[in-house]
């Protein structure tokens, strides 16, 4: 008896086809690379999402209004203030913080921001800079806690470099030196007072190498070197003191800085006469700059005044009750 083959009809072939292709194919390496590719662009959505929406909360902490001129805003103005909030916590994954109430509130979160953003350098020129007023608020600092603070602003400083080339960043830089060397010297550690006092020097000379006509740099020098010559009494600092001085007041024709500053090295140079005549025009020149810019006080110029035998009736400080 001879066998018969026994052939599929065109229907279960069919069906045969389909479960063949319904059946779970192994796993194969190029899967692999799929997942892996899956999860970083996951995660790259993630973390630039959050780099922006942090970059969001650094612009609305320095300027408030930005939260009121963003396209959110605008969308979404015409809601109450509830629905708003409830849309932007669905949305945004989380609300915008309140305004910083206190300086050290407002540091505390540029330093968050700034762990997201190492290289933004405006950015850590603004963390340098209230680090640096921390220091002029408080003055319940201990003096350790003063010059931690002015080292970690000079780092932050030193990072705006690597990405932010420009006069404030030298300038920033110097102010805070000047700084250091005062609380060096009350820490009696000159020899790191003299090398913060010489950095700022270089850092101020950068600031004019970059723009010569740079006002703060230039009233700064003169104060500076005013200061050393008054330790060393040595021409050639009170000279250059004179020389940034009166660069001063070409870039600012009513500085009362400048004057003082000049008047103080024309006295100490023996030119009597020139001393005088700056003096008097430190007290009665009309200038524009405001009082707590003076580096001068009224009284220590009347004494100097009264030393020359100047008897002349002055007029009375501006803002002040007459005597």
């Amino acid at each position: 008896m001879s066998k018969k083959t026994v052939r599929p009809s065109t229907v279960e072939s069919k069906e045969i086809a389909r479960a063949a292709e319904s059946a779970p194919r192994p796993f194969q390496a190029y899967h692999a690379v799929l997942i892996v590719a899956l999860g970083v662009l996951v995660a790259a959505q993630y973390w630039l999402g959050r780099e922006m929406f942090e970059r969001y909360r650094f612009n609305v902490i320095r300027h408030p209004q930005v939260a009121q001129q963003s396209q959110w805003a605008r969308m979404t103005g015409w809601m109450p203030q509830s629905h708003r909030l409830r849309l932007s916590r669905l949305v945004l994954g989380s609300l915008l913080s309140p305004l910083p109430a206190t300086l050290t509130e407002y540091v505390d979160r540029l330093h968050k921001v700034a762990d997201i953003f190492p290289y933004d350098g405006i950015l850590q020129l603004e963390l340098s800079r209230n680090l640096y007023e921390q220091v002029q608020r408080r003055t319940t600092l201990q003096l350790d806690q003063a010059l931690d603070l002015l080292r970690q602003a000079l780092e932050h400083n030193r990072r705006a470099f690597e990405t932010y080339f420009d006069v404030e960043a030298y300038n920033q830089t110097a102010w805070i030196q000047m700084e250091l060397h005062g609380l060096q010297l009350a820490a009696k550690r000159k020899p790191e007072a003299d090398a913060s006092l010489q950095a700022a020097i270089e850092g101020f000379h950068r600031v004019l190498v970059l723009n010569p006509g740079d006002a703060d740099a230039l009233e700064h020098l003169a104060y500076i070197y005013s200061y050393i010559a008054s330790a060393s009494q040595r021409s050639e600092d009170w000279l250059a003191s004179l020389d940034y001085a009166k660069r001063l007041l070409e870039v600012q024709h009513d500085n009362t800085n400048a004057f003082y500053f000049m008047g103080i090295a024309y006295e100490s140079l023996a030119l009597q006469e020139h001393a005088l005549i700056c003096y008097v025009k430190t007290l009665t020149y009309p200038s524009t700059m405001p009082n707590e810019k003076r580096m001068w006080d009224r009284k220590v110029i009347l004494d100097h005044l009264a030393a020359f035998g100047y008897t002349a009736k002055l007029p009375p400080e501006q803002g002040r009750p007459t005597k």
